[in-house]
């Protein structure tokens, strides 16, 4: 876990200025906890996650490869985890078969804070993950695949491997993974406690 932190926080810290700058002090967090771990969480998968091993595999050929690998050790004992708002009646079955994400920082979490989030989202192939917003600001860095991106009335963009997708607090986005699975690396600043709700 030490060694996976310390790697996101190198990422962070060459990025100080982009984002909204909120990176810089994530950097700085992440490596003041690299060498903590506050509790060991119950393993749990969910059915996307048979998608990691594909998603690994691809983003071995990417920039982020070296945080893709650290990221083998910890996924096999990942607690997989989904939106609590996020249900079959909102967002749909298929959508749920699709979708989850592992939380490496953040309140209750292997390393906790409670204004930090850090941790990987893994979509499906042509998963739409519909407009949605929250209160954190948030950057996405895209680990393996591509996908369209979309933030405000702005139209959705591809974004290739390695990009960083930055989200105002509060700002309605979305994504669309295309032909291959997504793993992005997520952070989260401020209010981590309230979930995202659907726009």
């Amino acid at each position: 876990m030490s060694t996976l932190l310390e790697q996101i926080a190198d990422l962070y810290a060459a990025e100080p200025v982009a984002c909204g700058g909120m990176l810089a002090d994530a950097a700085v967090e992440l490596r003041c906890l690299s060498g903590t771990l506050a509790q060991v969480e119950t393993p749990r998968l969910l059915p996307v996650a048979n998608l990691l091993p594909a998603a690994l595999a691809t983003a071995r050929s990417g920039p982020l490869a070296a945080i893709a690998d650290a990221f083998v050790d910890h996924a096999a004992t990942a607690h997989w985890r989904q939106n609590p708002n996020y249900t079959v009646d909102t967002i749909g079955a298929a959508f749920l078969d699709s979708y989850g994400y592992v939380e490496l920082v953040g309140r209750g979490r292997p390393c906790a804070s409670e204004n930090l989030a850090v941790g990987f989202l893994l979509l499906g192939p042509g998963a739409h993950y519909p407009p949605h917003h929250h209160p954190a600001a948030e950057v996405y860095h895209v680990v393996s695949g591509v996908a369209q991106w979309g933030r405000g009335d702005e139209p959705p963009t591809a974004k290739p491997m390695g990009a960083a997708i930055y989200h105002p607090p509060n700002i309605r986005h979305e994504t669309r993974a295309l032909d291959q699975p997504l793993l992005a690396l997520y952070c989260w600043r401020g209010d981590i406690g309230t979930a995202a709700q659907l726009a």
